[in-house]
Order: structure tokens, then C-alpha cells, then sequence
């Protein structure tokens, strides 16, 4: 069937009335009567009697075919009977024709049909219930034949590219215009031209001629008003499996031509407009192939769609077309999922299904082999029903780490979800001190130090004293070393302190040990008696500091020290013989006496300087000393 859908003229020409009764309103039926004609022979029968097959395209057209079928005129057809429809197989996916070419506004399918619309490609109205079905074109069956007609008062006729091709041509939607061949008395009278679609039928001025000598051919142009474009929207409905595509079926016509189309689906969240550039999902749904193909349907495609064509005059929306889905269809909100040992999680999964969901449950791959998760443990597992789609693990230990899947059922049908990855993780406790070895006077206050930390959290913390090789609890004058103070304090060390201390963490996979660290605790020993004018003397050079003092500076200090050192190496010689100032160089006039007397003086200078140096260097270094022994041990 080739199809060019037709632009249909009127005139005032009789029809072919025949026996054929009066039905519709300017309708006629004809029935053979005898099941004996194939689809194309009915098609052709009817053709040959100046029909066609009959095209039910709304519901009074039906009625009224039915009651046909059941009268006395119609012979109380018993069969089934074709009718003028038939499987387009130029266009993809399927569509079914009137043999008009139009694509059908009202139809009344047998439940589940069409189907096998390549197998099955004809029509047939079914005698009980008076539905659609599809069949082989080469079966026998009735046939209706009808005549379309419109009568304002008077008879008309249609004119179309099928009518007395050697009389007419033309009157199509590639040729819009009527020929008129071989013009007679009979063809005067007043032409119009009529466009059809779903929405109805425009009609064009009218153009009045007459018959004023011979012609042998005769040309009506008809005017052609610009208006909006005709949408054509031949499916209200489409279901389909999810997971398979659908196409949306939209045509258009118009003058001017229609420039662009846009297809829309209108959701309880808004207008959603369609952009082939920028989607995968959906595809098509422009001029040159304005159906819309939505690919590998699913539960977010269901809602309703129109198509909107565009000219210059304006926009025209089409009829909505609802779209719904059957099936199972299961979706993870993430690829992967963490959780620390001894935690819960939850691994989300949504599941959407028509018909109503009947049971949900949960797979794990374990070795490559798919195992059903246990939900009955609730111990370990909770959700995963109906209403709550999810999975909650409750205590995560390293054995829940893998693959999970989330799957739905319906009574008939399931859905399962992509995988998504489990990981689980956690370690022994970490362990940090900054200290091997202590050492402190006895009587003070020191602190041992410890950091814990972990996943899974630590629970306890715990310092332990080595004994006879063993690392064991303990108390006594201590605080902290627990959870909530890990560094362990003694606030007056004993010698009973002396040893090695560990500090231990604790959390759910187990105990984490620290390096051993020594305290060391010095006894306090005391100091031998002294003179109090040598405790005075230490107590003087105690304050001083030595270490920063320069020579100008020591010889401001030492000046009484040295003057008295001074006074006590003097001699009064008014109290000497002469024989004993030389002993002590008193003044002698003398050469010789002067030259010994300067050299005994420089060799008794230099000794007595360098006395006095040794003496300033260990009081320096007894300073030092009482120093380091009044202040505690530093490590």
C-alpha cells in the first residue's frame, strides 16, 4: 500500500447509488455476504464497484456498521469482515493505515493487539465484540465497502486521486491542484477544496465555472489560505516494556511550511523540553523525521508528551500522547559504598514496577557466585521490603566486603539493579609516645606520654609495669593512662616507680602495644657539712654567673679579693735588719742590688698572678658545680 494522503475535493457530479443502502449519514455499506475474498480481492471489488473498504474512524461510524452487520440489508453477516486498513510496511516502526492513507483516530483493538504486524500486516472487524485484529492478508473473510459523501442539500462527490483517474488528476498533498480532462455539461457546477486530518476538515474557497465551448483540458487552481499547522497525533497511547523503545508517532501539515519540531513531556515537576543534540535517550523529533524514538524505556519516561509544530503564522500543539511502562525496574543510588568494621550501613536501592511490587530482596557475589543475602538475620540485616527498598547491614565486619545487588518481583515479572561495591575497612589501634627513657629526681612530678588512634575508634586505653619479665597492670600514685587522659602522670615519683612502662589501645580487632618506655628515679642524697664563711662564699658565687662576664667586668668583682691579697703579702720594713730587706728586696741603692731586686719582683708577680688565677678558676668551677646540683636532672 502506497500512501499519499489525499486532499479531498468536492463537486456537484451524481454518485453511484447502485442497490447499495443508505447507512451513515452519506455513507454506503455493501456486503458479499460470502467469506470468500482475500484482502486484496476485497479491496479490489469494492474499487471496481466505484468504493472502497470500509474505514471505521469514529465510534458512530462503527455503530452504524454494526447495526449493518445485524440487519436484514446487511444479511446478519455471521463472519468476520475486512475492512480498509492495513500495516504501512515503508514506515519504522509499524503503523497502520486507512487505505486513505490516514493514520487512525479511533480504533477498538482486541486486547494485546496489533501484534505480529509483519506476519499480519490486514485488518479484520471481528463478528463478536466488533474489535480489531490482525490477520494474513490472504484469508477469506466479508468485506464492507463504503462511499463517503457530503450533503448540504445537495449531492456531492468526492473527488480524490483514486477517482476516475482518467477523468481527474491531481488532488493530492504533492499536487493539491484538480485537472478536469475532457470537460463536459456535467462538470459545471461550483468546487471547493476540502483538507482533512484528526482535528477535521478546512475548506477552501469556493471557484463556480461554466461550460462556454470546447475544451479538452480544464484547470481549477484552488487558493491556498495560510493558517497554523495541522498536528496529527495518530496514538494517544503507547505501553511498553521496560527497557524496549518506543517511538511517538506525530505528523503535520501545513501552510507555510512547518519549520521545527518540538516535542515536550509534561511532568508533575515541570515542562521538560526534548534536545536531540543533548541526550542519548531520545532521538529524532525533527522536521525530516519528527517522530520522537525514546530508547530503552524506563520508569522516568512515563508521563505525557506532546508534539508542537512551528510555521510562520504560529505554533500548533498537538493532541498528548501518555505514555506508560510494565516491568520491574531496580536502580543503586551509588557504585560504591565504605564502612568502618563495627559500623552499619546502608546500601539505597529504588525500585519502580507495574504492576504492583510482590517481594524485593538482595544478591551478593561471593566467588564469583551470586548468593541470596540472609534477610532473615535481623541481627545482621534489616530493611529491603516493599515499602523500604534498601539494605541496612547492621555491624559490618570484613566478610560483608563485595558485590551486592538489589532485585524486585512482580507476579510475573522482575527487574534486578548494576552492581554496587561493599568496602569494608579498620586496623588495630596506632600507637604514639616521644619518650624511651626518663630519668627524674625522687619526689617530682613527671609525665609519661601516649597518643592512641584507629578505625574503628579506640575503646581503651591501659599502661602496664614490666615485673619478673611481665608486663601487668597496676596502681598507685598515678592519674590519667585511660581513654579519656592516655598520658599516665605521677605526681611524686618514688623509688618504687623505677622501671618499664607500656601504654596499650584497645578497639574492636584488637590491642596495639607501645615500645617499652624506662623511668628512672634518682635518690635524694645529702650534702656534706661545711664552715658557714665557705657556705657564705658558695652562696655568693651560687648568684653570680661567670660565664658572661668579660675581664673589665672581673676585675670590678675580684678588686677586694685582690686588694686583700694585696695586704696580706705586704711586709713592714721599718721592723727588718738590713740583712733581712734583702731577703724581702727592701730598697737598696746598688746596681746590682736594683737588677736582682727587679727580677725577684717580676718572678714574684707572675707567681702570685698566676695562684690568684687558679684560685678565681676553681671557685668558678665550684660555683658551677653547687649550680648543678640545686636545680633537678634535665633529659
Amino acid at each position: 500500500m502506497s500512501c499519499n494522503a489525499s486532499t479531498i475535493v468536492y463537486s456537484d457530479i451524481d454518485h453511484h447509488t447502485s442497490s447499495f443502502k443508505s447507512l451513515l449519514s452519506g455513507g454506503y455499506y455493501y456486503s458479499n455476504g460470502v467469506p470468500s475474498f482475500t484482502w486484496l480481492q476485497a479491496k479490489q471489488d469494492c474499487e471496481a464497484r466505484g468504493m472502497q473498504l470500509a474505514m471505521l474512524d469514529s465510534q458512530s461510524d462503527l455503530d452504524d456498521a454494526v447495526a449493518y452487520m445485524n440487519s436484514e440489508t446487511g444479511n446478519n453477516i455471521a463472519n468476520d469482515i475486512w475492512v480498509g486498513m492495513k500495516y504501512d510496511m515503508t514506515s519504522t516502526p509499524y503503523v497502520y493505515r486507512w487505505i486513505s492513507c490516514d493514520i487512525p483516530t479511533f480504533t477498538t483493538w482486541y486486547p494485546g493487539e496489533p501484534n505480529n504486524q509483519e506476519r499480519d500486516p490486514c485488518i479484520r472487524l471481528q463478528r463478536i465484540g466488533f474489535t480489531l485484529r490482525t490477520i494474513g492478508c490472504n484469508q477469506q473473510y466479508d468485506y464492507l465497502c463504503s462511499e463517503w459523501e457530503f450533503n448540504n442539500g445537495t449531492i456531492v462527490k468526492v473527488i480524490d486521486s483514486s477517482t476516475n483517474v482518467n477523468k481527474y488528476t491531481g488532488s493530492t498533498t504533492f499536487s493539491t491542484s484538480l485537472v478536469i480532462a475532457d470537460v463536459g455539461e456535467s462538470d459545471m457546477g461550483s468546487y471547493s477544496c476540502h483538507v482533512t486530518n484528526s482535528r477535521g476538515v478546512g475548506m477552501g474557497s469556493s471557484i463556480g465555472f461554466t461550460i462556454s465551448g470546447r475544451y479538452t483540458d480544464f484547470q481549477a487552481d484552488v487558493k491556498k489560505d495560510e493558517n497554523f499547522p495541522i498536528v496529527i497525533s495518530p496514538q494517544f497511547l503507547y505501553i511498553t516494556k521496560y527497557g524496549d523503545s518506543v517511538v511517538l508517532n506525530c505528523s503535520f501539515r501545513g501552510l507555510p511550511e512547518v519549520t521545527s519540531i518540538q516535542w515536550k513531556m509534561i511532568h508533575s515537576r515541570g515542562i521538560f523540553l526534548y534536545n536531540d543534540a543533548a541526550s542519548t535517550h531520545y532521538s529524532s523529533g525533527t522536521v525530516m523525521t519528527p517522530d520522537l524514538y525514546i530508547h530503552s524505556v524506563n520508569f522516568q519516561d512515563v508521563g505525557n508528551f506532546t508534539c508542537e509544530a512551528t510555521n510562520q503564522v504560529g505554533t500548533t500543539v498537538g493532541d498528548i500522547i501518555t505514555v506508560d511502562v510494565i516491568g520491574v525496574q531496580a536502580e543503586i543510588s551509588s557504585p560504591t559504598y565504605t564502612v568502618v568494621y563495627g559500623e552499619q550501613v546502608t546500601l539505597d536501592c529504588t525500585i519502580w514496577s507495574k504492576p504492583d511490587l510482590k517481594n524485593v530482596s538482595w544478591e551478593r557475589e561471593i566467588n564469583g557466585t551470586a548468593v541470596c543475602v540472609d534477610l532473615g538475620n535481623t541481627s545482621k540485616y534489616l530493611g529491603s521490603n516493599k515499602t523500604w527498598h534498601s539494605l541496612l547491614i547492621l555491624d559490618a565486619d570484613f566478610s560483608d566486603a563485595g558485590k551486592y545487588y538489589c532485585q524486585g518481583e512482580t507476579t510475573d515479572l522482575s527487574g534486578r539493579s548494576s552492581e554496587t561495591l561493599l568496602d569494608v575497612i579498620g586496623g588495630l589501634p596506632n600507637i604514639m609516645i616521644n619518650q624511651t627513657e626518663v630519668r627524674v629526681n625522687a619526689s617530682e612530678r613527671i609525665t609519661l606520654f601516649c597518643e592512641a588512634s584507629g578505625l574503628p575508634n579506640v575503646i581503651s586505653v591501659e599502661w602496664k609495669k614490666k615485673q619478673n619479665g611481665v608486663f601487668i597492670s597496676f596502681t598507685g600514685n598515678i592519674q590519667g593512662g585511660d581513654i579519656n587522659s592516655p598520658p599516665l602522670t605521677f605526681s611524686s615519683t618514688t623509688l618504687g616507680d623505677i622501671g618499664e612502662y607500656i601504654c596499650t589501645a584497645t578497639n574492636l580487632l584488637g590491642n596495639t602495644a607501645s615500645s617499652p618506655v624506662l623511668l628512672d628515679v634518682i635518690k635524694n642524697e645529702p650534702m656534706c657539712p661545711c664552715s658557714c664563711e665557705f657556705k657564705r662564699k658558695l652562696d655568693y658565687w651560687a648568684s653570680q654567673n661567670t660565664t658572661n662576664y668579660t675581664m673589665a667586668e672581673l676585675r670590678v668583682i675580684l678588686a677586694p679579693v685582690l686588694e686583700e691579697i694585696k695586704r696580706n703579702l705586704t711586709v713592714d720594713k721599718s721592723t727588718l735588719t738590713k740583712t733581712k730587706l734583702k731577703y724581702i728586696s727592701a730598697k737598696d741603692n746598688r746596681s746590682s742590688a736594683s737588677q736582682v731586686g727587679a727580677v725577684g719582683i717580676a718572678f714574684m708577680t707572675v707567681v702570685i698572678g698566676g695562684l690568684i688565677l687558679i684560685d678565681i678558676l676553681s671557685i668558678r668551677r665550684h660555683v658551677e658545680t653547687i649550680k648543678s646540683a640545686s636545680k633537678p636532672f634535665k633529659f
